[in-house]
């Protein structure tokens, strides 16, 4: 067995390429899939860039569908450049959340016929005052995601310990400590989370029996001993590409989901099949997939646990610039232009193969933060001789100016109370308070 490609497909995507039988799909759900199917190539292309030899697993729809709540609230060029990433260009207006709406509703429909789930959530800060009702509103109608107040001023690490909680729970504990340490800072004030489970057992599963230890090779003359498992005599979808130089197999779970492996004729052929693969070659590929007899097929068990990612900088180097910055316009999500902006988008994946079948999870938060954040002190303690103005905010004016040099002790008797704007005093007091104007003439008055 040798390095390979290999997509877990949803139903949309077996829906996209005729498999009979399918529940019938929305015209905008189609659309979304395939510019969902682009994304998923263009990131990998990214994911893989400098890491030869290294495994990646993520999930394209989980990380879209994260974005596309952001996208609620982007305004301008950030909203432009997230469609231009995302491949959402051929979505326009609402249809893009309507979309979106319409897949979730499918991926969670029990006519899937297998576990799969996918689940969102909002967390916003319990001290920022300008919040945009309406974006709350369109994420409850378009993504079903609640929304939970925290602190994250005072309680970062706890919230960040009690989000990273609802998405081990979403996934089986299968994603766990999603948002790392220092992820949330009291400049937060919103997590957008997506997290999505799945569990498919095989339509045809392996017999451990036939497993074995089996060379799996990384490259010419490299090897390294893996279990193999092996099914005899069945048949499969299959498929043979001369322009891609490799073999593709579809292996189906119960219900609407497929696996497809893509294996390169060479050994060392999987960087040119990745540079080779795009939407155009794959739905050739996929198109021409056909029952064919299989008398062996061997497929190793594998389990990935360990790909998380840390989403900025490959989604810049593509395009999307303006969220992380200062240039971010959020301003559907709360304040003005500029104010708020992405401080990290975050996703892990896991994915375990054996011979019944596969589990696979996945999540995705983005943090949001303000851009400048307000400067947080302990205290602020008058306990020393100090001056002080009162002013009128709307014109500037300075109406009284004085200083506290030497305030009463404790246990001196007091002026009266303050009644009806006037105060009555019969006692002394090491408090000085002239109108400013009084106090400027007496200043010119020493100068003379």
């Amino acid at each position: 067995m040798k390095a390979f490609l290999f997509i877990v497909a949803t139903p949309i995507l077996l829906c996209l390429h005729g498999t009979e039988g399918q529940t019938v799909v929305p015209d905008d759900v189609l659309t979304l899939s395939t510019a969902n199917f682009d994304f998923a190539l263009q990131l990998y292309n990214k994911l893989k860039a400098g890491g030869d030899g290294k495994n990646i697993f993520f999930s394209p729809v989980s990380i879209s569908t994260a974005f596309a709540m952001l996208h609620l609230g982007a305004k301008g060029n950030s909203r432009s450049q997230l469609e231009q990433v995302l491949k959402l260009d051929a979505l326009s207006g609402n249809n893009v959340h309507k979309a979106f709406k319409d897949l979730h509703a499918l991926l969670n429909s029990p006519a899937t016929n297998v576990t799969l789930r996918s689940a969102n959530r909002l967390y916003a800060s319990n001290k920022y005052e300008s919040f945009k009702d309406q974006f709350f509103t369109d994420a409850s109608e378009f993504f079903g995601a609640s929304v939970e107040r925290k602190d994250f001023v005072g309680k970062a690490e706890a919230s960040r310990q009690e989000i990273n909680g609802w998405v081990e729970k979403q996934t089986e504990e299968k994603i766990k400590d999603l948002i790392p340490a220092g992820g949330i800072t009291p400049a937060t004030i919103m997590v957008l989370v997506n997290a999505i489970y799945f569990k498919g057992l095989w339509q045809d599963p392996f017999n451990a029996s036939y497993t074995t230890e089996m060379p799996f090779r990384t490259g010419a003359g490299r090897s390294t001993n893996i279990k193999m498992m092996m099914i005899p005599g069945k048949t499969f979808p299959y498929a043979e590409s001369a322009a891609l130089k490799s073999k593709a197999i579809e292996i189906p779970y119960k219900g609407t989901v497929s696996m497809v492996v893509v294996v390169p004729d060479d050994v060392d052929g999987l960087a040119a099949l990745e540079a080779k693969m795009d939407v155009t070659a794959a739905n050739v590929l996929l198109d021409s997939l056909g029952r064919t007899d299989v008398n062996k097929f061997y497929f190793p068990q594998f389990e990935l646990k360990e790909s998380q990612y840390q989403l900025k900088s490959f989604l810049t180097s593509m395009g999307m610039t303006d969220i992380f910055g200062p240039n971010a316009d959020l301003s559907g999500i709360g304040g003005n232009p500029g104010e708020l902006q992405v401080d990290e988008a975050i996703h892990k994946a896991f994915i375990k193969v054996d011979e019944q079948g596969t589990e696979a999870a996945a999540a995705t938060a983005i943090t949001v933060r303000l851009t400048a954040l307000t400067p947080q002190i302990d205290e602020f303690k008058v306990d020393r001789p100090f001056l002080f103005f009162i002013r009128e905010k709307m014109s500037g004016s300075i109406l009284f100016m004085g200083r506290v040099a030497n305030p009463p002790p404790v246990g001196q008797p007091r002026s009266n109370a303050i009644r009806d704007g006037t105060e009555t005093d019969d006692n002394s007091s090491a408090a000085i308070l002239v109108p400013s104007w009084t106090l400027l003439l007496v200043i010119m008055w020493r100068m003379l």
